[in-house]
């Protein structure tokens, strides 16, 4: 199995370099990492039900297959969180030869919908 290399810039904007095993989910990749503090959580078992594996795309969004309906359904829920050509949702990415070099940012908190808006802790 080929791999490709990902980039995973965190809350600290610090940047992880993790080699991936080409078909892989994203969302499995990030998790296996065990990069300490970067974690996106998958509550709903990749089914689209959650908002916990909420990633950015900085580089090669467009490369990525279009989201389906059920997506775009969780991205509206996403509020400010949302970034349109950005965000989507990891469990839904295959890794591919395609997206080797992609940069990802990870949310900072996958509870983030959960914070108070006037808070200081912001994303």
């Amino acid at each position: 199995m080929n791999l490709i290399l990902v980039s995973i810039i965190d809350n600290k904007n610090e940047k992880h370099l993790i080699s991936v095993d080409e078909n892989t989910n994203l969302l499995d990749a990030i998790n296996e990492a065990g990069i300490s503090d970067i974690s996106v959580f998958g509550v709903c078992d990749k089914q689209l039900a959650c908002h916990s594996c909420a990633v950015h795309i900085g580089t090669k969004y467009d490369l990525l297959d279009k989201p389906n309906e059920i997506e775009k359904d969780v991205h509206c829920e996403l509020g400010e969180v949302y970034r349109e050509n950005s965000t989507r949702m990891s469990c839904q990415i295959k890794c591919s030869s395609k997206l080797d070099c992609m940069e990802i940012e990870i949310p900072r908190s996958a509870f983030f919908l959960f914070q108070d808006k006037n808070d200081d802790d912001k994303i």
